[in-house]
């Protein structure tokens, strides 16, 4: 988390890569499959695409729907090392997934989107809201999102709100704010 509400926590590997951890909860489905299902999703910018993707930690991946791939694709993501064939809902998706050699990103898997490249992960959802084509960039939004995040304040240690439906906005350079529906508060 950045010290200071406009600092920008992006890192930069020796690939070029550009990263930085996102606060958000992304969800990638191939048909009614869950393939990934994070809420450490990791932002990454790869040097000639003006867009970010998402790189997940393999903890947060289906891994065993993960093959290594019949015919890699090399040079097809930056310094991309090792790639993977798909397999959910019957279906076997070609170099739907990757990792990248920077030792920053160890420990991760990036995903094709189906809109973006005609194949990979067909729905893609940041909280609640599908997104399509790529990430939204962070740097320049604000989006509120309704959720299903479990959120509690507390205020001297007695419950004032208790949610599973808030609404979340993200605004370029501000903390993540919460807002929650009228019932779910004790006006009291």
């Amino acid at each position: 988390m950045p010290l200071f509400p406009n600092e920008r926590n992006v890192r930069t590997t020796p690939e070029g890569l550009l990263w930085e951890p996102s606060e958000r909860w992304v969800r990638g489905l191939k048909g009614d499959v869950t393939v990934v299902d994070s809420r450490n999703p990791v932002l990454v910018w790869e040097p000639d695409l003006p867009v970010p993707g998402y790189a997940f930690p393999r903890a947060e991946v289906r891994t065993d729907l993960l093959r290594p791939a019949k015919n890699p694709q090399p040079g097809k993501h930056t310094g991309s090392q090792i790639f993977y064939d798909l397999e959910a809902g019957g279906e076997l998706v070609e170099n739907a997934a990757w990792t990248f050699p920077a030792a920053d990103l160890a420990g991760h898997i990036s995903f094709e989107w189906f809109r973006r490249r005609g194949t990979g992960l067909d729905h893609w959802y940041e909280e609640e809201e599908e997104i399509f084509i790529h990430p939204r960039d962070p740097h320049k939004r604000v989006d509120a999102m309704p959720s299903s995040r479990h959120v509690q304040v507390e205020i001297a240690g007695t419950v004032v709100a208790d949610t599973l439906r808030p609404v979340l906005l993200f605004e370029t350079g501000l903390p993540t704010r919460y807002y929650m529906p009228r019932e779910d508060v004790r006006l009291d």
